[in-house]
């Protein structure tokens, strides 16, 4: 472990371990991974930590690893590592988030727990059915990522925890897409909506998701998907009904950037083109 310390500045750690991380967590001590949120926060909300704990340096935290049906991302994964991912929707999804430069080195862990409702990483996540491994002094928990956010900025993290990996079920027949309005290529999403479609050995719908960005206090997965889609053959599917769930299922807010009946609006009109896009995705996966 290495501690440098300057006289104006927060006392910088450097833990080689997950355990030596958990160790050196306490009061006016913060987390740090990338920093592109975290800086800004320092710069322009006043936060002033007594110590940053660097997680870069452990090496589990910065794995990738595909076992059986499930695919396990370190939490402390730049958006540039995530490129490469093994999960195309999540590798399509990086690549249209904020600046090349940027992420080289915003991480999946820091996209996650700053808990914006417009996130990119989160609705595809959800759609994808994904669990997060979460580690404390009092060990380690296992939970949906469903569960994981509770309000803008807020997440069911203590302060001594830290976010250690994502899992991602992988069934052998699922697609997922992410489509966003923003208004440039590198900005926030003004509304997103990702969309995951799995089939069974027929070729009809096994299990359907449709999760949503910016238009809720949290990331939303939209209730009743999968019910109104389960059991059909995908091919021809017509999702205006689905359409039509995810703008009810919103509470969108009107502020600078957009009006709360546009981002319902449009929730709409891209939960129907990420579905559409997951059906197309599905025309080259032939069933068994």
């Amino acid at each position: 472990m290495t501690i440098i310390a300057r006289s104006t500045e927060p006392v910088l750690q450097r833990p080689a371990t997950l355990t030596e991380a958990l160790a050196l967590s306490g009061p006016g001590s913060v987390w740090w991974a990338g920093g592109t949120d975290l800086w800004l926060m320092i710069d322009r909300k006043g936060l002033r930590p007594e110590a940053l704990i660097d997680l870069t340096h452990i090496a589990e935290l910065r794995a990738i690893q595909t076992t059986g049906a499930e695919t396990t991302l370190g939490a402390a994964l730049t958006l540039a590592e995530l490129e490469a991912s093994p999960l195309p929707a999540v590798a399509d999804t990086v690549r249209s988030m904020c600046t090349v430069q940027t992420r080289t080195l915003a991480t999946l862990g820091g996209n996650l727990c700053h808990a914006a409702p417009s996130a990119d990483l989160a609705p595809v996540l959800l759609a994808l059915g994904a669990e997060v491994s979460i580690a404390g002094p009092a060990g380690t928990r296992r939970i949906p990522l469903d569960g994981f956010f509770t309000g803008p900025g807020r997440t069911v993290l203590s302060a001594e925890e830290i976010l250690t990996a994502v899992h991602v079920p992988t069934p052998q027949r699922q697609t997922a897409a992410y489509t966003r309005i923003a208004r440039t290529v590198v900005d926030i999403a003004l509304v997103g909506a990702a969309a995951s479609l799995t089939l069974d050995e027929e070729c009809h719908v096994l299990d359907a998701r449709v999760a949503l960005c910016a238009v809720a206090p949290v990331p939303l997965l939209v209730p009743g998907i999968a019910e109104a889609l389960k059991g059909r053959a995908y091919d021809g599917l017509d999702f205006a009904g689905c359409a039509k769930m995810a703008e009810e299922a919103c509470a969108p807010i009107t502020d600078l950037r957009a009006s709360a009946d546009y981002r319902r609006r449009m929730a709409g009109v891209l939960t129907r083109r990420a579905l559409t896009t997951a059906a197309d995705h599905l025309r080259r996966m032939p069933c068994a």
